[in-house]
């Protein structure tokens, strides 16, 4: 197993270097780190796009679906199954942003950890997974601090707060502004969502409705590094649902000619209208 997680780990560390010898800083580091993250995401995001719109298109005969067999709950579910099959349509595709975030959590959870691993008696860090060439493997291992603009990224709001309420005040500022980006991305969503006939599926809802009440709770626990990336990339996400929503989608998921999608016609999206097939 250790086979294929380290060359994963030891890859992201290198990137996170890269980042680091651009910057100087952690906190920047990390934000530009996640930044490229969130730039390698963005096809996922794009197909969730095409998929809540094909889900918007189909909305007429899912209703009629549900009238014909409203007392036959496996035929319903039987016959709409087949749709989405016919139609090219995930319908969990609308998930994907978010349950793509779960294992890049852990895994930059686990980088963070390895980078700041200070082992019993060491006065110093003992980085893992970096190159003892790098500038940030260098910096890192010579004290026990992950100090950026007089923080120490390395330590966790609930240590902090035991130690000094004073000092923790940074922290829990930053794990405030964690929580009202992921509220405001959440109704941003919802917004989206409501100004059209999409059906929004149980797993989603719950998903929108959680995070903006667990990734505080969950940052309060964690370094304060995994609170930039948490926050960095709820701006990034607001930011592109914000472009998304106000520019339409890209041409290649108005028109997928080459994939397995129904071709959607802007113009024609919510008009109860049937999708036409390239």
């Amino acid at each position: 197993m250790s086979a294929i997680i380290d060359p994963i780990f030891n890859g992201l560390a290198a990137l996170l270097a890269a980042c680091y010898a651009v910057s100087g800083n952690y906190a920047l580091a990390i934000a530009l780190f996640t930044l490229i993250i969130m730039l390698a995401s963005t096809p996922l995001t794009l197909k969730s796009t095409r998929s809540m719109m094909a889900m918007q298109r189909v909305q007429p005969e899912l209703k009629r679906l549900q009238t014909k067999y409203k007392g036959d709950r496996e035929r319903l579910n039987q016959e709409m199954m087949a749709l989405y099959q016919r139609e090219g349509i995930n319908p969990l595709g609308g998930c994907l942003p978010q349950l793509v975030q779960l294992p890049i959590f852990f895994i930059l959870f686990r980088l963070l950890r390895g980078l700041t691993n200070l082992p019993d008696g060491a006065v110093t860090f003992e980085p893992k997974y970096l190159d003892h060439g790098t500038r940030l493997y260098k910096d890192l291992a010579s004290g026990n601090q992950m100090v950026s603009f007089g923080i120490d990224l390395a330590r966790q709001a609930n240590n902090v707060v035991r130690q000094s309420v004073v000092e923790a005040i940074p922290y829990l500022i930053l794990i405030a502004i964690t929580g009202v980006t992921a509220w405001y991305q959440q109704k941003q969503m919802q917004a989206r969502q409501s100004g059209s006939s999409t059906p929004t599926n149980s797993q989603q809802q719950m998903l929108m409705k959680v995070m903006p009440y667990t990734l505080p709770l969950f940052s309060f626990f964690m370094p304060l590094g995994m609170v930039i990336y948490f926050i960095i990339s709820n701006l990034w996400r607001v930011g592109q649902q914000a472009y998304i929503h106000r520019s339409g989608p890209p041409e290649s998921l108005v028109n997928d000619k080459g994939g397995k999608g129904p071709v959607i016609d802007v113009d024609e999206v919510g008009d109860g209208s049937r999708p036409t097939k390239s």
